[in-house]
């Protein structure tokens, strides 16, 4: 997804393609400027009591949702 190469294996579906984008624009800008770039896109800062947990892809949407920071630590 994030080189544009997921349609190796067939086709990509039109939330494919998207979520490549999400991908591609989120790297680049975090590239070019590590500190500020996910801020400008609308991302929070990480708060594991906060609800800024990026989750790409979630419900095959190319839309982040944002999720309790901790939501997944029991996990681990």
């Amino acid at each position: 997804m994030i080189f544009g190469t997921s349609d190796l294996s067939g086709p990509n579906t039109a939330a494919e393609a998207a979520m490549s984008k999400v991908y591609q624009n989120a790297w680049a800008a975090f590239a070019r400027d590590p500190k500020n770039a996910l801020d400008k896109l609308g991302w929070p800062r990480y708060d594991p009591e906060g609800q800024t947990l990026i989750k790409l892809g979630f419900g095959n949407s190319s839309v982040p949702v944002f999720g309790k920071g901790n939501d997944y630590d029991a996990l681990c």
